[in-house]
């Protein structure tokens, strides 16, 4: 079963650095393979420093985030297409065909990819906000399902605003909060349980 569009919470258990307390969005998972983008790491690098233009459009707060370890000098920008839904209506009003933006690439539904070689007024009015990550999370085919069986990865439904959250720190607990069960109490977790 595909996990693209859906969430990998990092169980406490999982403490090694690169992953611990982690949430990764899956953009792809298939049988060659799966690959995300972890949506709580905010480097100290402001978009407005290292992509200048994009900085209006950013999610707040206007950092570049740490994607994943794979990859770390290639970005990923990820827009919140307007109104959360499909691109938005052409001229014609409701019923129009769709607006299709050459910068824009939809990957999981209410969310698009989109094109930096691009100016930033090529998304708008498509795209609300975008969220910049440098590299990304990659697993080859049937490592993600090994790290399942582990215990190491905790899936959870994502909700509308995950990939823009604004308080990075407090994501990894609150979304498993939200997923209830045995996830909200792992929530409590102390950040080492070593020393608990």
């Amino acid at each position: 079963m595909s996990l693209t569009g859906r969430l990998l919470v990092a169980s406490p258990a999982l403490d090694e650095p690169t992953f611990h307390r982690t949430v990764i969005l899956m953009l792809a998972h298939n049988e060659e393979g799966a690959l995300g983008v972890v949506l709580n790491r905010p480097t100290p690098a402001p978009v407005a420093e290292m992509l200048p233009g994009w900085e209006a459009l950013a999610a707040e707060p206007p950092m570049v985030f740490t994607g994943g370890p794979v990859a770390p000098a290639s970005v990923i920008c990820l827009g919140e297409l307007a109104g959360g839904g499909a691109a938005a209506g052409g001229p014609g009003g409701p019923g129009a065909e769709p607006l299709v933006e050459p910068a824009v690439e939809p990957v999981v539904e209410g969310l698009t990819t989109v094109d930096l070689t691009q100016p930033p007024s090529s998304v708008v009015p498509s795209v609300s906000r975008v969220r910049i990550f440098a590299g990304y999370s990659g697993w080859g085919a049937d490592q993600l399902e090994g790290e399942l069986e582990e215990g190491s990865w905790i899936v959870v439904d994502r909700a509308a605003g995950d990939a823009m959250a604004p308080d990075a720190d407090a994501q990894w607990r609150e979304v498993l909060r939200r997923a209830g069960g045995r996830a909200a109490l792992y929530a409590r977790a102390p950040d080492h349980l070593w020393l608990n």
